[in-house]
């Protein structure tokens, strides 16, 4: 039985083949399109090489081909084939090793965002309720640097008060939760994201998330909800606004391992039995480890993080709540710590019939 099929309309892929000097081919990294990978900085440089290829081509993605590649997590739809053809290669293997999950890939397009506001967007105008005012945060002098600091002090001296500053927050998108999730009662139709991107020493918005308050906030977008594209205020970051584009695909646990157990406990089972599996797979088509998870934005699947889980601090922190993994999000036009990548989790507390939301992202 194929649990698993690989869809038959997938997107276009094309690789940048390097034939090596004892004839093993390298595939560099997937494009969209062949002139994209024709005008790829691989081929640009290629007389940079220390060690000469025999040859450069330009070749389209093939089920069959086995080899060293670039293989990069799905933030490009050429991606998506790729991973899906390595999944059929590696089927056996993956499946004997742990069940997957399903997750939607969200990839940006490049185009407007959808008329349904409840659908996937990167960046563009924010989503919101009709009547809600748009979401802030609250920062204290004293945690904002080395300016602040100075604020800090001669306010408390002089005024026996505490600085507080209380920007806005940065639109980042919006994920589309309804054909992953049937939780029902207060669960929401898609969740819009906002990150605190306010420099307090610099006095003014930027392209990064502050790293001295890594969680960003998540406002529920709920069925029947009248919704607005609000007006971004004065000086507040705003992002190019592009569609998400969906792929259903099977996602695998991740090598996630909680530092503070990695340092008091010994590697449990999983992480061993997950570390063959790496090296086996690294084995068979090297670079493509990295594809066993899906590390980049998606609705559903198993939990993203390096060091530490998300899952685990709001169960410690909220342990009367039932915490489930429901996205990622990740956008290189904003910064966000060390991966990159914001997870998000909500936690349903049944007696009330609520969700709690959390979304944080790592820094070290």
């Amino acid at each position: 039985m194929n649990d698993w099929p690989v869809p038959s309309n997938l997107p276009p892929c094309w690789w940048v083949a390097v034939t090596r000097q004892d004839l093993s081919i390298d595939f560099y990294s997937a494009y969209d399109t062949k002139q994209e990978a024709e005008e790829s900085y691989v081929l640009k440089q290629a007389g940079g090489w220390l060690e000469k290829p025999l040859r450069l081509d330009v070749v389209p993605e093939d089920p069959t081909f086995i080899g060293k590649r670039g293989a990069a997590n799905l933030f490009f739809e050429c991606q998506v084939t790729a991973r899906w053809h390595w999944f059929h290669r590696n089927r056996d293997l993956l499946l004997t090793w742990h069940p997957p999950l399903p997750c939607e890939a969200v990839i940006p397009s490049k185009q407007s965002p959808s008329n349904d506001l409840r659908a996937n967007r990167f960046g563009g105008a924010a989503v919101l309720p009709a009547k809600d005012p748009w979401p802030s945060y609250k920062i204290n002098a004293e945690e904002a640097g080395w300016r602040t600091a100075l604020d800090f002090v001669t306010g408390m001296v002089l005024t026996g008060k505490r600085k507080i500053y209380r920007p806005h927050a940065t639109f980042a998108g919006t994920l589309d939760l309804r054909s992953m999730f049937s939780f029902g009662g207060d669960f929401p139709d898609a969740i819009s994201i906002f990150l605190p991107t306010y420099d307090v020493p610099r006095e003014k918005y930027t392209d990064a998330a502050d790293v001295d308050l890594p969680e960003g906030i998540i406002v529920p977008l709920h069925p029947g909800q009248s919704l607005v594209e609000a007006a971004t205020p004065d000086h507040v970051l705003q992002l190019v606004g592009f569609a998400g584009k969906v792929h259903r695909v099977p996602d695998f646990p991740s090598g996630l391992v909680d530092l503070g157990d990695f340092l008091t406990t010994s590697p449990s089972v999983e992480y061993l039995a997950r570390k063959i599996l790496f090296e086996r797979i690294e084995e068979l088509e090297p670079g493509t480890g990295s594809w066993i998870h899906v590390n980049a934005t998606k609705v559903g699947g198993y939990e993203s993080a390096i060091q530490s889980s998300l899952l685990k601090s709001s169960q410690a922190k909220h342990p009367r709540l039932e915490w489930h993994f429901i996205a990622a999000f990740s956008d290189d036009r904003i910064a966000m710590g060390d991966s990159g990548l914001l997870a998000i989790v909500a936690g349903h507390d049944r007696k009330k019939g609520t969700w709690m939301w959390r979304c944080a992202w790592e820094c070290h």
